[in-house]
């Protein structure tokens, strides 16, 4: 897959987790971008079933494994090498382009985000989105810190594609 360099993809979210030039960071899209199911710890599999015993890797998508986007205010998980982002979608320029806001994670609690004091927006490609509709709750009474209840899931998504991409 194509790749291009993580300020044009998450804008300059990543200089609060890794030292040195970011510029030389390349993020790739992930391989699947299959929905993970809230209450089950495995792929969707409803359109994989006559897949053959080959390797996850070998399946080939189906219109329903890949996002579009669709509406303002859906809250996603964008992937990027190191880590994933939180974000929510503030302007839809086509099905595969969209402007997302993001969130920064908190210190105190791993499912505790906030918006950061700068806001951090960028455009993004649906390549990139490997979780939709995540269930995303406001936990101030300011509205500015918010829970993800589906964290963990997440980040093991993240890292089985991560672990694919090596």
């Amino acid at each position: 897959g194509e790749s291009f360099r993580h300020k044009s993809a998450v804008g300059g979210s990543l200089k609060a987790f890794v030292k040195g030039d970011e510029s030389s960071i390349i993020v790739s899209p992930p391989r699947k971008r299959r929905k993970i199911l809230e209450d089950d710890n495995s792929f969707d599999s409803s359109n994989s079933s006559s897949s053959s015993s080959s390797s996850d890797d070998d399946d080939v998508d189906t219109s329903t494994d890949i996002f579009t986007f669709e509406r303002q205010g859906q809250w996603l998980a964008v992937y990027c090498d190191l880590m994933f982002y939180i974000g929510q979608v503030i302007g839809v320029q086509s099905k595969s382009t969209a402007t997302i806001k993001f969130l920064a994670p908190t210190k105190g609690r791993k499912d505790h985000f906030r918006w950061p004091l700068a806001d951090d927006v960028a455009q993004v490609e649906s390549t990139f989105v490997f979780r939709w509709d995540c269930d995303v709750s406001s936990v101030s009474s300011d509205g500015r810190i918010w829970c993800v209840l589906a964290v963990d899931l997440i980040a093991r998504a993240h890292d089985r594609i991560r672990g694919n991409q090596l």
